[in-house]
């Protein structure tokens, strides 16, 4: 979202999208708290730092942070809630899809898509997630023209996602 102009920023939140912070975004020069060791403090303080951070260009009230290396625990729970953030991705699976999500519930599975992924897949799962009532968050690292690795999407994929789901 950070690579959006503030017009197309404007125009896909008033769409209905919403925006996840994933990692530090490279936009708070604090370094990211220990997952074995960092307090709930330090990760408060670190969520606030990056917060307000895009709050700096423009991004505002991220609903969802998105854990590097799919980590999740109390603390980073009681941190991300401290910061404002009201759902955490935790992993990447094609088989996790997010049943009951209530005022009580937080971490959230994600659909993985890069690398090899086709959107007629893709689409497929998103279709299967519906048909279960069921709700998916689809994940990308960065959209690229050409891939130059597997965690990434092409943007051939994301916009045959993006016009399945428009259906």
């Amino acid at each position: 979202v950070a690579k959006l102009t503030a017009q197309q920023r404007a125009d896909i939140f008033s769409d209905g999208w919403d925006w996840a912070i994933y990692s530090n975004g490279g936009i708070s020069d604090l370094a990211i708290p220990s997952f074995t060791t960092g307090t709930e403090e330090e990760w408060t303080t670190f969520f606030k730092s990056v917060i307000e951070g895009y709050a700096e260009i423009g991004l505002f009230n991220p609903i969802s942070y998105f854990s590097p290396n799919n980590r999740g625990s109390q603390i980073l729970m009681n941190a991300e809630k401290n910061a404002g953030f009201r759902m955490s991705r935790i992993a990447c699976s094609l088989n996790e899809k997010t049943g009951y999500f209530d005022k009580d519930s937080f971490f959230i599975y994600t659909l993985g898509v890069g690398g090899t992924d086709t959107s007629e897949n893709i689409n497929k799962q998103i279709d299967d997630t519906i048909a279960q009532n069921k709700s998916i968050c689809i994940f990308t690292h960065d959209v690229e023209e050409t891939l130059t690795n597997n965690m990434n999407c092409s943007k051939e994929v994301y916009v045959g996602i993006l016009n399945h789901i428009k259906e």
